[in-house]
Parts: structure tokens; sequence; C-alpha cells
């Protein structure tokens, strides 16, 4: 029951968008990112519920994120720390797999739903 809530709660926050800029997403039961063309913004979702946001780069295979400054967020020993701390700021693309993976230590991965990204 919780996998459905999971899926149904990510289905939510998902439709809640309206832009329709989106050049890349992939997603998972507790994983999101959007990577969308106008200014390079991007949306990840982390941990199932919190999101963050910020700019990326992407360079052949490799994106490359920075998280807006102010994004402050409850760590595991309930001390907010700021999201460039916290956060992958590296997700290889494997398109020969049809997935997305933390490159650093960061436990996050997804199914790549939409690519428009140019190679």
């Amino acid at each position: 029951m919780k996998w459905i809530t999971k899926i149904f709660l990510l289905i939510f926050l998902s439709s809640c968008s309206n832009r329709d800029d989106i050049l890349f997403s992939a997603t998972d039961e507790l994983h999101s990112l959007k990577l969308f063309s106008k200014n390079n913004d991007f949306e990840i979702l982390y941990n199932g519920v919190n999101t963050a946001e910020g700019i990326y780069r992407v360079n052949n295979d490799t994106i490359h994120l920075n998280y807006n400054s102010g994004q402050h967020l409850n760590s595991e020993n309930c001390q907010f720390k700021e999201a460039d701390k916290l956060l992958t700021k590296q997700i290889k693309i494997d398109r020969k797999k049809n997935r997305i993976r933390a490159i650093d230590d960061i436990n996050f991965c997804a199914d790549i739903n939409i690519d428009r990204l140019q190679n």
C-alpha cells in the first residue's frame, strides 16, 4: 500500500507543474528530475516528498546541477544544510539502459521518460 501511495504522490506532484518547456525528465518511486529549456532551470524531487531547484549544464552524457542559493534542507541529523552540500551535483545519463544515476556518492537514480537533449 505504501508503494502505491508513493507512486500516486509522484504522479500528482508531476502533474502540478504547468511548464511546457521540459527537455528531459526521469522518475522512479522516490526521485524525479526535470530539465527545462527556458533559463536552463531544473527541478529535482530527492526523497519522494521534497524538491529543490536550480540551473543545469549538460556536457556529453553528464548533467551538472547548481542549486539555487538559500535552499536549506533537513539533513539526517536534523540540522539544516544547503542543498549544494546534501544533494547530487552530477548525474550520468545511460541511454542504453534508459536510466540516470548520480555520479557522486549520493543515492539518486531514475528511469528516463523524456529525452529531448541533443547528443
